[in-house]
């Protein structure tokens, strides 16, 4: 007894549903796979059986594909397929395909086809492709008339006794079975087989090679077989400069005119001849204008084939494109390749056909003073209501809203995004852009709110996080809103980690050194373990202080004295973590979440024994600058000190996205000399502003990058003072205390 379930879209979502029903499973291999063609791919309704589970399924089929089933990753996910697993498949037509070796893999095709052609697939979501290993053993007859795949244990020989069938042998490429095809002039010409598209390719060196000098191509061959008489060949980039790519992938077109066998035992192929008359084809003006870069031939095309054919909406698509990038810019003609577009659009897509044309037109900058891009928005409103998603009446508020901004008619941008935002209030786009009109509206921190939620989207758009920073680097909005601010602001949706508890009793340590990296996703959870690991020891002035590497990539808040402490300590690479002065073995917390670090951690911390207490020191500040002098109370030892700038909250991105990072060190100096006394000299905030930004632009230009963010702002409130002293042979901090910024 098997379980079945539905799943429909959830193969997608990776969730399980709670109801099974019960169903008896056949086990017989034979009769027929019947199959149809959507959007000119092969596709046939199965249940796949995994184990004790067994659902209702859609599958391409490719009969050219090497390999066996390659299974939708987020359905292997689901099913919790495990490697070297089959599966197997219950055909409509009576067949059955079992043990299959099955391959979990992306593939987004699938994705596309289940959400574009929902209904066809009578919303059963298509979540596998099969290739020709999947009838191993067996000989396949595809006759695409009938749509039907035949299977049967009969060998194919190269003399077949039946009229107008061609045999040919195949060898086995990496990427499937492989024909072998004759140019015009006889040079050979390596052809692949698919079934998982409509037209057949021609790689664009091939058909260069195969054509006259008047770019028609010639008649390919395969045997008796003339390939154009039959299908037309579209040229695109195949190979890649990859020599096991074939130079002709032959589509679905053309075995309208052949149903064909493959005897994969014995590696025959039979081709018979269903249509016996050559063929016209239309398209092939459409993909020799196409290769042409040739408008005019293009909208020829349209105007000739009409809406009902196959090619006719991405023919205006192409022609759309074309118009809007000629030189000079023709209005009517792009309007009239618009229109071709909006026609080939279900209703329930105009609108957003209309928008998607504002987008670019708008992009292009061929429409100055936004007349056209108006108009198109204005007319995407009488298919705003029909939208598949209900987003276009929102997503035209926003478009006009952006015009407006643009044109700098402010007030009316803003009801317009107002709209926007209303209806869709997380559309990142619409954030960002309502932030942008409050920043003209010299409403700074209404638009920092906007930015945020923009740049902290699942899929922000790339302005997003520089417009945050442009705010954040503001002098004037952060004299009113600062980084403490912003944490509250938004405590839950970053990455944070606090005890719960704290600390009873004074611990034996005093300092923890953390270095970090913004692109080094090893270090998240371990900073915020360190953090966290300061709040708990807060009440008894344990000191963390994080230092910024650009190791092993740029990191915007490296500094000077961060990369003396690297050397100092002899680091390398990040994370690593001196705790007073001595280095954390952080392999074990690899992949660990930052509650697990920091018991780790504390538990290292609590069975040290207390430190005697070394040294007297005093410590003075005068004209700007603050003066250490300390006094050993152990005779033979030799001291060696740091004076740090730490600031308490630093935002800026990296590997894991928008994050807050915490006690940053931001300037300082080190002594490598046994004096008794150090002197730091406090450094002017707006100097220190362009030594910061000066340093971000040096970085960027050694590792040849472009930081999102440029954290160069440093604010005085959130900063103070962290003075080490190291005892100098064994580099153990015996001493750290803390002093305010500013008096």
């Amino acid at each position: 007894m098997k379980k079945i379930v539905r799943f429909r879209n959830m193969l997608y979502a990776g969730v399980l549903p709670a109801y099974f029903l019960i169903f008896a499973v056949c086990g017989v291999f034979g009769a027929d796979i019947d199959f149809s063609l959507i959007d000119g791919q092969s596709v046939a309704r199965c249940r796949i059986v995994y184990k004790d589970l067994s659902f209702e399924a859609n599958v391409v089929l490719d009969a050219g594909q090497s390999g066996s089933v390659f299974l939708h990753e987020n359905t292997g996910k689901m099913l919790e397929f495990a490697s070297g697993d089959t599966l197997s498949m219950e055909f409509a037509g009576g067949a059955v395909l079992s043990n299959l070796k099955t391959t979990p893999m992306g593939l987004e095709f699938l994705e596309d086809l289940t959400k574009d052609f929902a209904s066809e697939l009578n919303e059963i979501p298509a979540v596998a492709m099969l290739g020709i290993d999947a009838f191993s053993g067996h000989t396949f007859t595809i006759d695409q008339a009938r749509g039907k795949i035949s299977l049967s244990n009969d060998p194919l020989t190269l003399e077949p006794q039946e009229p107008n069938v061609f045999a040919f042998n195949f060898e086995r490429g990496r990427y499937g079975l492989v024909l072998n095809l004759k140019g015009p002039d006889g040079f050979d010409i390596k052809a692949g087989i698919s079934t998982r598209r409509r037209e057949t390719l021609i790689d664009t060196i091939a058909a260069e090679l195969a054509s006259d000098l008047d770019n028609n191509l010639g008649d390919i061959s395969l045997g008796g077989i003339t390939i154009n008489d039959y299908t037309p060949l579209r040229a695109t980039e195949l190979s890649g400069g990859n020599p096991d790519m074939p130079d002709i992938i032959l589509g679905n077109v053309f075995f309208e005119s052949f149903a064909f066998s493959v005897d994969p035992v014995n590696d025959i192929i039979h081709f018979r001849q269903k249509i016996k008359t050559a063929r016209s084809f239309p398209e092939q003006a459409f993909f020799d204008a196409v290769r042409d870069e040739d408008p005019d031939a293009i909208e020829e095309f349209i105007n000739d084939s009409g809406r009902d054919n196959f090619y006719y909406q991405e023919a205006a698509a192409s022609l759309a494109q074309m118009r809007l990038s000629q030189e000079p810019f023709d209005k009517s003609a792009w309007l009239r390749a618009v229109e071709h577009t909006v026609k080939a659009a279900q209703i329930e897509r105009k609108s957003q056909v209309l928008i998607n044309h504002c987008q670019s037109l708008r992009n292009s900058g061929k429409d100055p003073e936004l007349v056209l891009v108006r108009q198109l928005l204005e007319q995407a409103k009488e298919w705003a209501d029909d939208d598949i998603n209900s987003r276009a009446p929102f997503e035209i508020q926003a478009q006009l809203g952006l015009a407006a901004l643009e044109l700098g008619e402010i007030t009316q941008a803003r009801r317009h995004m107002l709209s926007a935002v209303f209806g869709l209030p997380k559309e990142p786009r619409f954030n960002l852009w309502m932030g942008m009109v409050y920043e003209k509206m010299d409403k700074n921190l209404r638009a920092w709110s906007r930015y945020i939620i923009s740049a902290m989207a699942d899929d922000p758009p790339p302005e997003a996080t520089p417009a945050l920073d442009r705010l954040n680097n503001n002098i004037e909005f952060r004299k009113e809103f600062g980084m403490r601010d912003a944490r509250e602001l938004l405590e839950g949706h970053i990455p944070d980690f606090h005890p719960e508890n704290r600390a009873q009793q004074r611990p034996a340590i005093t300092t923890l050194e953390f270095f970090n990296s913004v692109d080094n996703p090893d270090c998240g959870a371990i900073a915020l373990a360190v953090d966290g690991i300061g709040e708990y020891f807060s009440d008894y002035n344990v000191q963390v202080v994080k230092y910024h590497l650009s190791r092993p990539t740029g990191d915007p808040m490296e500094t000077r004295i961060s990369v003396t402490r690297a050397d100092y300590y002899g680091v390398k690479t990040t994370p690593a973590l001196f705790i007073d002065g001595k280095r954390v073995d952080l392999r074990g917390f690899k992949g660990m979440m930052p509650q697990d670090v920091f018991n780790g951690l504390l538990e290292g911390i609590e069975n040290q024994d207390p430190a005697k207490r070394e040294l007297m020191t005093n410590t003075t500040r005068k004209d700007g600058q603050i003066e250490v002098e300390f006094q050993p109370l152990v005779e033979g030892l030799e001291y060696q000190s740091a004076v740090l700038l730490v600031e308490g909250d630093v935002m800026s991105a990296g590997a894991s996205g928008l994050w807050m990072y915490r006690n940053v060190v931001r300037h300082g100096i080190q002594s490598l000399f046994d004096e008794e006394k150090v002197t730091y000299t406090i450094p002017d905030v707006e100097a220190l502003w362009e030594d910061i930004d000066t340093t971000i632009g040096q970085i960027e230009e050694k590792y040849s990058t472009s930081f999102i963010t440029r954290p160069w702002y440093v604010d005085p409130d959130r900063c103070r003072i962290v003075v080490l002293i190291q005892e100098k042979e064994s580099k153990r901090i015996v001493l750290s205390f803390e002093k305010a910024f500013e008096e």
